[in-house]
């Protein structure tokens, strides 16, 4: 994670803050990992689908897919914030997100199809690896195009208070 953190820091050096991108594509990360290691969970009682080496090579792949993704997004919003410097940043990264949603969801779903292959036609081998790649790409593709854009832009505009305020513990205490 310091690695990648590194990576994106290093990438968008040229960008006001650029420890911010960083931070908001680990965050997405382990939202990412935490999804899969849940699901798995549930799958290990219901299908009796163990955690073993594969699975762990397939959280590996799908870090990486993730930082992928969540980098040709922050990417975008680099190179729109540079030829408008002077517009919104939520407008900005609205914008990039919506020019890379077409991009990102047909790449999440042509390695779905293959993932899906690997499920249905290969043995039980590799089957932890495709379930975690699977249940991954689907958290990774959702969490590259909503969770990380929506962190950035919130930690830029310091919106945190707004942010968790959807949260039904939070509501609760509020009123």
């Amino acid at each position: 994670m310091i690695g990648i953190m590194a990576y994106i820091i290093w990438a968008f050096r040229s960008m006001p803050k650029p420890i911010r991108y960083g931070t908001c594509a680990i965050i997405a990360l382990l939202h990412d990992t935490l999804i899969t290691v849940g699901a798995f969970a549930i799958l290990n009682t219901v299908m009796d689908i163990e955690v073993n080496l594969m699975f762990v090579t397939g959280i590996l792949a799908v870090i990486g897919y993730s930082v992928n993704n969540t980098v040709v997004i922050f990417d975008r919003i680099r190179e729109n914030l540079k030829a408008n410097p002077s517009a919104d940043l939520e407008l900005v990264v609205n914008n990039s997100v919506t020019q890379t949603f077409a991009r990102s969801i047909n790449t999440s779903f042509t390695c779905i199809i293959t993932v899906l292959a690997l499920i249905l036609f290969i043995g039980t081998n590799i089957q932890s690896f495709a379930w975690a790649l699977l249940i991954g790409i689907i958290a990774g593709a959702f969490d590259s195009i909503c969770v990380a854009p929506a962190l950035l832009v919130v930690w830029e505009k310091n919106e945190w208070r707004r942010f968790i305020s959807w949260m039904p513990m939070i509501k609760a205490k509020q009123q």
